[in-house]
């Protein structure tokens, strides 16, 4: 008897051979992938550091920061900040750390000036003092 190209797969936790497609056309069977597909934080990290320390399309460089004014004074802030609460939570591991700085040099490279932290956010406010320091001192 013919295989369906489909035994030994998972879908949706149920294993499949090619008697579940037996009397089912075609066009009506969902194949997914033997394994999902995952990426850790620290391979988003790097690709988000990767891609920032890129090139800069043109428009992006001549568009500009989008800014909101404070009410009660008028100086005015980016919309959009960098969150420090999961990124930045690494404790005292030195390479993590050193990745980190890499992540938040490109985010001033590239025009960013705020930067949202709590002390609710585990290490993340001692990691964003190392980065500050090896970076250079303080954000502009």
């Amino acid at each position: 008897m013919g295989g369906t190209g489909v035994e030994g797969l998972r879908v949706e936790g149920k294993q499949l051979g090619s008697e579940a497609f037996r009397h089912r056309p075609k066009h009506h069977i969902v194949v997914m992938d033997r394994k999902p597909l995952s990426i850790t934080r620290r391979a988003f990290v790097l690709s988000a550091a990767a891609a920032a320390l890129g090139p800069r399309p043109p428009a992006l460089a001549q568009a500009g920061i989008h800014t909101r004014p404070i009410p009660s004074t008028g100086d005015r802030l980016p919309a959009v900040g960098m969150g420090t609460w999961l990124t930045f939570d690494v404790g005292a591991d030195s390479w993590l750390r050193d990745e980190r700085a890499k992540v938040l040099q490109a985010f001033f490279d590239l025009g960013g000036s705020v930067v949202d932290s709590s002390p609710m956010y585990g290490s993340s406010q001692k990691v964003l003092g190392y980065c500050l320091e090896s970076i250079g001192g303080t954000a502009p």
